[in-house]
């Protein structure tokens, strides 16, 4: 069994994600999210996901072409334990001048990408350290649910496709796990 813990950056409070057994088979659930955005016109419910994601040995996968996947997507503990071993090596989220490129603007909030969400950690660390600052954390397949943060947006779609961003629009863009899509 597995426990990792999260900072709720609204309440200050520690958050723990229990994950009881890997060999569980969870339900699949239909939910519905007050981030709902008609504006990008491609917002999916979760009735629609076996549209964009398929099984295979029991593990969810994107059904676009655009996707290849090196090894299985969905295994949680090895991508906390990588964000863990990143941030022992490098001494935190982030490496550079981010902190710098971060620091609040007057009339304007700053914005970050990520691209390859998978656990969330990375951008639920940084929203927690930049409480000012907007995250949005794109994957081509919902891995878990997520605690909301009123700094962060999780979406799933094939980015691969195409951003459905303004360009330019973001202060900073991270690229987690994205070398498993090619």
């Amino acid at each position: 069994m597995g426990v990792f813990a999260y900072c709720d950056a609204e309440t200050g409070a520690t958050v723990f994600h229990v994950i009881p057994d890997s060999s569980v088979e969870y339900e699949p659930s239909v939910i519905y999210s007050e981030t709902d955005s008609s504006a990008s016109g491609e917002t999916i419910q979760s009735d629609d996901l076996p549209g964009y994601f398929f099984l295979h040995h029991g593990r969810p996968q994107s059904s676009s072409e655009n996707v290849a996947k090196w090894y299985p997507s969905d295994n949680i503990r090895r991508y906390v334990v990588r964000y863990l071993t990143s941030n022992s090596i490098f001494g935190g989220n982030y490496v550079g001048p981010v902190k710098e490129m971060l620091t609040p603007i007057e009339g304007r909030q700053r914005q970050v990408l990520e691209l390859g969400t998978r656990t969330g950690t990375w951008t639920q660390a940084m929203a927690a350290e930049f409480p000012h600052v907007h995250f949005r954390s794109v994957d081509v397949i919902p891995m878990l649910p997520h605690v909301p943060i009123s700094n962060v947006t999780f979406e799933v779609y094939d980015f691969t496709e195409r951003l459905l961003l303004e360009d330019e629009s973001q202060d900073v863009v991270f690229l987690n796990i994205i070398l498993e899509v090619v």
